[in-house]
């Protein structure tokens, strides 16, 4: 599953900021769209879960094959540069998981809190 990634509010602030003056949205409807902001950040999460929890799953694999090639090493049962080739192409898995596992449940808050944020600005557009 690949989580939507970012967009970026000052990309269309100044046209919702329009559309808000022109629709006079009121404090309720922002309340309401708050909370289905948070709902959604709230299913994002819950997918995020999910896939950490995959991706744990693939991290914890590729260690113990690494493990499995550093004891082969020992024992001499493969030409060292197999067992090199193998383990640098197991470190670049892992490390590409690593990032995986970072990237997500922080940056879904901050999106979400800024979301409402800005939601919260539009009960008053225009204002300095």
């Amino acid at each position: 599953m690949t989580l939507p990634l970012a967009l970026r509010v000052e990309q269309i602030e100044a046209h919702l900021e329009q559309v808000i003056a022109r629709q006079q949205i009121s404090a309720d409807a922002i309340t309401g769209i708050s909370a289905l902001v948070e709902d959604a950040v709230n299913n994002l999460l819950a997918a995020d879960r999910d896939v950490k929890s995959q991706l744990q799953k693939q991290f914890n694999k590729l260690e113990a094959q690494e493990e499995r090639l550093i004891e082969l090493a020992a024992t001499g049962s493969l030409p060292m540069s197999k067992i090199r080739s193998r383990i640098e192409h197991t470190s670049l898995q892992k490390e590409a998981i690593k990032e995986k596992l970072e990237f997500t449940v922080e940056r879904l808050r901050y999106g979400g809190e800024k979301a409402i944020a800005y939601l919260s600005l539009m009960s008053y557009p225009g204002a300095p």
